[in-house]
């Protein structure tokens, strides 16, 4: 598989096809793409226009940790709230699930070599799973957000946060079983998931649900537990990422840990490692703008910052004023007609 370069660092190369295509129905994106086998297909293609997710991330760390911030692509997905934008994201980058896969093989003539066969990839991504998948994956990184505050973290938006990540990955063991037998067809080269969720996983994650939902009972003794949904959104997280735990192996000389390069069953695996990597980061990081019309998971450019952009920050500060004038105004009109009430009862 292609190595791809990041200053003196080799890596593997996580795209699941070229030249993306995607034909939506009612119920199903059908997406195919030329499967990446050797390096001469990437001879005329910029690097910015390999659909590598990982790359874009790793690009946009260390862009911002440099100081030149800009616009975080790796928060797509999070960030894709309608279907249109979710749509727009298989395009980019590929499945996110594959229901069906199947390959082809195709003659083209590449110059100098003259004819080759280049193998063409035809998959069905679920457009109902897209969904639930972009709703676990937001609420994951929301949920980091949140945790993050501490003791000043939200409650409700834990629990809101818990409790769809542990709806919609219900099905996760399905999508396993099904993978499982695409892999038994001799579709990738693994012949298992690179990852697993079973039943006992469900279960576990209903268990830290039941303790995030508890309320504070008003008893400071206690309340001395209230840390537990805290603890409890901590622990789903773990279940969640420990389902796609990444691989230690040696890239060209140099050992990496990352997902494996065989995407048959979708790019969730690497969509998972970079909330990892969020998860796992001690400073900086991700966090929700504040604007309650936006809401996007953006890449944090400075201490205390709380919008995604000046544009979202200007509209939350103008939103606030007029709530807070609108209050004024109304409690004064109140006493203007509790005054003129009490006067007419007079005469």
């Amino acid at each position: 598989m292609t190595i791809v370069e990041q200053g003196e660092q080799l890596y593997p190369l996580f795209a699941w096809a070229l030249n993306i295509t995607v034909t939506a129905s009612a119920e199903d994106l059908e997406v195919s793409g030329v499967r990446i086998t050797d390096d001469e297909q990437l001879d005329d293609v910029e690097p910015e226009d390999v659909p590598d997710i990982l790359r874009t991330y790793r690009h946009d760390v260390a862009r911002s940790r440099q100081g030149r911030g800009g616009k975080s692509r790796q928060w797509q997905f999070a960030n894709a709230k309608t279907k249109d934008e979710q749509i727009e994201f298989v395009r980019k980058f590929g499945p996110v699930v594959v229901t069906t896969s199947k390959t082809e093989g195709r003659e083209i003539r590449r110059p100098p070599s003259g004819l080759t066969t280049e193998t063409i990839v035809h998959a069905r991504q679920n457009l109902a799973e897209l969904e639930k998948e972009q709703r676990i994956y937001r609420s994951a990184f929301e949920l980091i957000s949140e945790l993050r505050k501490r003791t000043n973290a939200n409650l409700k938006i834990i629990q809101e946060t818990v409790s769809t990540i542990v709806e919609y990955s219900r099905s996760w063991p399905g999508q396993w079983a099904r993978e499982q037998t695409l892999r038994a067809r001799n579709e990738g080269y693994l012949e298992k998931p690179d990852w697993f969720f079973g039943p006992r996983n469900i279960h576990h994650l209903q268990h830290w649900k039941r303790y995030a939902m508890r309320e504070p009972s008003g008893d400071p003794l206690r309340d001395e537990e209230i840390l537990t949904p805290f603890v409890a959104g901590h622990s789903i997280l773990c279940v969640l990422l420990n389902a796609f735990r990444p691989s230690v192996y040696l890239w060209g000389d140099t050992p990496v840990e990352s997902p494996q390069t065989d995407l048959t069953g979708g790019i969730r695996p690497i969509l998972y490692f970079i909330l990892r990597r969020e998860y796992l980061r001690q400073s900086g990081g991700i966090e929700i703008c504040q604007n309650s019309d936006c809401r996007a998971v953006f890449e944090i450019d400075r201490y205390g910052q709380q919008y995604c952009k000046e544009e979202c920050s200007r509209q939350q500060r103008q939103r606030d004023y007029w709530q807070r004038r609108g209050k004024k105004l109304r409690k004064k009109r109140q006493k203007t007609k509790k005054s003129e009430g009490k006067h007419l009862r007079a005469q």
